[in-house]
């Protein structure tokens, strides 16, 4: 599903093109405040869980029905690394966003599956639409956000349209999170324990009920 009429790739690839992280650093809310402790992200306490703290900004909520502080619990829990990480996935930025799921935007074109040396894993790779850049989007916070909103909404629009059916005991957030990580096939065989991928389980955990 290409998702033009949201003028996705505009917007990013105008992000992208900024490369200053003077722009980019509190924009969207991931800047530490100045009193945070100073922890590595692994053992930090997962966002989802953490209570506001007063210099927090909230974000603007891009999910109809779903209140700001919510929506900002959520993109907080969803943010699983710092804008320039890259995971043994092959997933890009904050939100380690998928190859397949930037395909599905119309950022990336060509996707293929090739074997990473290093880890043995298979990975997905693709081409990137100029004047977007992988450099590029990983230099931009703001670029990551979009996709991930775009994507986000997406997702919400097929589930609000039945087109996605949500597995019993998963809510909205909780569906979201896994869609975000291993896309409808992964939804559809949420309810087999099994078929389960513990680095999704536990971004479900910390997602699911948020909304």
């Amino acid at each position: 599903m290409k998702l033009s009429a949201l003028n996705i790739f505009d917007a990013v690839a105008k992000r992208a093109a900024r490369t200053s992280t003077a722009s980019t650093a509190t924009v969207i809310g991931f800047a530490p405040p100045e009193d945070a402790p100073d922890v590595p992200d692994e053992v930090a306490t997962p966002p989802a869980l953490r209570p506001f703290r007063p210099n927090e900004r909230v974000l603007k909520s891009e999910l109809p029905g779903v209140s700001n502080e919510a929506w900002t619990d959520f993109v907080f829990a969803m943010k699983t690394g710092e804008k320039t990480a890259v995971s043994p996935s092959n997933g890009l930025g904050m939100f380690d966003i998928r190859y397949k799921r930037l395909q599905d935007l119309g950022l990336v074109t060509d996707l293929q599956y090739k074997r990473d040396l290093e880890t043995n894993r298979s990975v997905q790779v693709a081409n990137w639409v100029p004047p977007l850049t992988r450099d590029g989007f990983l230099a931009s916070a703001d670029a990551q956000l979009d996709v991930f909103v775009a994507s986000m909404r997406a997702y919400f629009e097929e589930m609000r349209k039945k087109v996605i059916a949500m597995p019993t005991g998963c809510s909205v957030s909780g569906a979201l999170a896994i869609l975000h990580r291993g896309g409808r096939a992964a939804l559809t065989k949420w309810a087999d324990p099994t078929q389960r991928f513990e680095a999704t389980t536990a971004l479900f955990n910390i997602t699911n009920g948020v909304f």
